[in-house]
């Protein structure tokens, strides 16, 4: 079972202080407030933020080997993610996009050598798809919830040293061109500002932390976000 969903822009509620977070910089970005304003209301007209997930209800997991069985595929999430997810009865493999759009006029914006509303709008995109998947994370929460099944958080190829080649099984999942979104053969998602990933559920699932101090990927957003 697949399903599909979006959001626009105004329903994700992004704002000024969720770049500079981003970002980083703190007072220093007072000098670029006008462009941060300017790229978040042109960016309510060039995003199109969609995504969708399938349902897989027939799992299985190995506490030897960590690896997951979903769909005819093999993954290897590593250590951090397996723990997460092993309690977990079935998987959402789950993608989503903020559109080409935003990804076109940041490369266009480059070319003219405005790098810095380039890259504003660059950060935008990527924030638009964290905050799309945050609000879909938590309406399946709940809804699962209401019939007492768990819901792991997300967890993408790439982090918590899951091997982003991986995403190859996952797409393959997935009908071809779902919600737009298409995969390289070296793994690199088009639109650009696209993620992909799984969840686990199940009613023995409890929802944990995340294992950021157990990471040793600093550079990741939401080591970033839970270390602050």
């Amino acid at each position: 079972m697949t399903r599909t969903f979006s959001y626009s822009f105004r329903e994700l509620s992004v704002t000024r202080g969720d770049l500079e977070e981003c970002i980083g910089g703190g007072s220093s970005l007072e000098i670029f407030s006008d462009r941060l304003e300017g790229v978040l209301k042109s960016a309510q007209d060039i995003c199109n933020i969609r995504g969708g997930y399938r349902v897989l209800n027939e799992i299985d997991l190995d506490q030897e080997t960590r690896l997951i069985s979903a769909g005819g595929q093999k993954f290897s999430p590593g250590r951090i993610i397996f723990d997460q997810v092993k309690d977990s009865d079935g998987l959402l493999v789950f993608v989503c996009t903020a559109g080409e759009a935003i990804s076109n006029l940041s490369r266009e914006l480059t070319g003219n050598g405005d790098t810095l509303t380039a890259y504003l709008y660059d950060v935008t995109g990527s924030v638009c798809v964290e905050k799309a998947m945050d609000k879909l994370e938590r309406e399946l929460f709940e809804d699962m919830r209401s019939g007492s099944v768990g819901l792991t958080r997300r967890f993408s190829p790439g982090y918590c040293g899951w091997d982003v080649a991986e995403q190859q099984k996952l797409f393959s999942l997935l009908p071809e061109g779902f919600c737009g979104i298409s995969l390289s053969d070296s793994s690199l998602m088009k639109p650009i500002k696209s993620v992909s990933g799984i969840m686990g559920f199940g009613p023995g699932v409890v929802r944990k932390d995340r294992p950021c101090s157990i990471c040793d990927q600093r550079d990741c957003l939401y080591y970033k976000k839970v270390s602050k």
